[in-house]
C-alpha cells in the first residue's frame, strides 16, 4: 500500500518512535518529517537520529499550523519593494545633487556676472565663498550618501533578520509532500476532518501525472464503539449452541464522540469515535480519492502483547482500519 517514494518527500504524522520514518529513508525518501505530540519520544528521536534526512518535530496533531506558500511570495515582493525604496533614494540623491550642482554654476554665474565690474577683493570673496559652498555640498554629498548606506544596511539587516527567523511551520509547507502515513493516531483526535483538511493542504496535487497519497491505519471502529470503560470479550451462548463462546459487544456505535477506556495497567485513556461511514465520507468531503479500505486482523506478535484472548478467539473481530488515498 505504500507507493514508490523514491526521491520524495515524506511526513509521518504521529510517528512515535520514529520506526516509519527510518523505513521511509531505506524505501528512498530524499527527506522525511516525523511528527508526535510526545516530547520524550521525539527527544528521543533527535538524540538517535544518524540520518540526515529525517527531522523530528514535537506537535499536537489536535491543533498544529501549516504554512501556506503565500508567505513565499510576500517575501519576494518585500524584497523586490526594498530594491525599488533604495533605487528611488540613489535616484532622487542623484536629482538633489544634480539640482544642487546647477544652482551652484547659475550663482556661479550670476555672481560672475555681477562682479565684472568689481575690484579683486570681491571676486577673492566670490572664490573664496564658492570654495566654501563647495565644501559645504560635498559635505552633504558625502552625508547623504552615508545616511543612505546605513539605512540600506539597515534594511538589509532586517530583511536578513525576518528571513533567518525560520519556526517549525516553515517544514510544514502546503503542497510539499509526496506522501503522508498516520498510525493509530486519528481515534486520539477531537476534531478528525479538520485533521484530513490540513494533511489533504500538506500534499502535493496531482500536477505530474502521479499525484500523493495518504495511508491511514486506525482502532477499528468495532473495538471504539462501546461505551463503557472495559470493554472485553464476553461469555455468550447463542441459541442451538451446546456451549457459550466468547464474543465482542458491539454498543453504541452511532454515537460517534468522545470514550474514556482502561488498557492493561492505563487508566482513563481519551479516545474518539467515528464510524466507518464517518472515516470515508470525510475523505471524499475533502477532495481525497479513496483507493483501498482494509480490515486488518491481529498478527501472532500482536496477539501476545495487546490480547489476553487466544488467537482463536481474536480473529472474530478486525483489529484495524486501512484506508489509501490520493489528492
Amino acid at each position: 500500500m505504500i507507493p514508490t517514494i523514491v526521491n520524495g518527500k515524506v511526513i509521518d504524522l504521529g510517528c512515535g518512535d520514529g520506526w516509519f520514518c527510518r523505513e521511509a529513508v531505506k524505501r528512498g525518501a530524499n527527506q522525511v518529517l516525523g511528527i508526535d505530540i510526545s516530547k520524550n519520544s521525539i527527544d528521543k528521536n533527535n538524540q538517535e537520529n544518524n540520518e540526515s534526512k529525517i527531522k523530528y518535530l514535537v506537535k499536537d496533531l489536535n491543533n498544529f499550523d501549516i504554512t501556506s506558500n503565500n508567505n513565499n511570495n510576500n517575501n519576494n515582493n518585500n524584497n523586490n519593494n526594498n530594491n525599488n525604496n533604495n533605487n528611488n533614494n540613489n535616484n532622487n540623491n542623484n536629482n538633489n545633487n544634480n539640482n544642487n550642482n546647477n544652482n551652484n554654476n547659475n550663482n556661479n554665474n550670476n555672481n560672475n556676472n555681477n562682479n565684472n565690474n568689481n575690484n579683486n577683493n570681491n571676486n577673492n570673496n566670490n572664490n573664496n565663498n564658492n570654495n566654501n559652498n563647495n565644501s559645504n555640498n560635498n559635505n552633504n554629498n558625502n552625508n547623504n550618501n552615508n545616511n543612505n548606506n546605513n539605512n540600506n544596511n539597515n534594511n538589509n539587516n532586517n530583511n536578513n533578520n525576518n528571513n533567518n527567523t525560520d519556526t517549525d511551520t516553515d517544514l510544514l509547507l502546503e503542497e510539499s509532500f509526496d506522501f503522508a502515513f498516520s498510525a493509530y493516531v486519528t481515534h486520539y483526535l477531537s476534531d478528525l476532518e479538520s485533521f484530513f483538511k490540513k494533511v489533504y493542504k500538506l500534499l502535493k496535487s496531482n500536477s505530474n501525472g502521479i499525484g500523493s497519497s495518504f495511508l491511514i491505519s486506525t482502532e477499528h471502529p468495532m473495538r471504539t464503539s462501546t461505551n463503557c470503560v472495559e470493554n472485553k470479550f464476553i461469555d455468550h451462548k447463542f441459541e442451538g449452541d451446546e456451549h457459550s463462546r466468547k464474543v465482542w459487544p458491539i454498543a453504541n456505535y452511532n454515537e460517534q464522540g468522545k470514550r474514556v477506556f482502561n488498557w492493561l495497567d492505563y487508566k482513563g485513556i481519551i479516545k474518539y469515535h467515528y464510524t466507518i461511514e464517518t472515516y470515508v465520507n470525510t475523505l471524499i468531503k475533502i477532495g481525497f480519492t479513496i483507493d483501498y479500505l482494509g480490515e486488518i486482523e491481529f498478527s501472532t506478535t500482536e496477539f501476545k502483547f495487546n490480547s489476553s484472548e487466544p488467537p482463536s478467539t481474536e480473529k472474530d473481530r478486525p483489529y484495524a482500519l486501512f484506508i489509501k488515498v490520493s489528492k
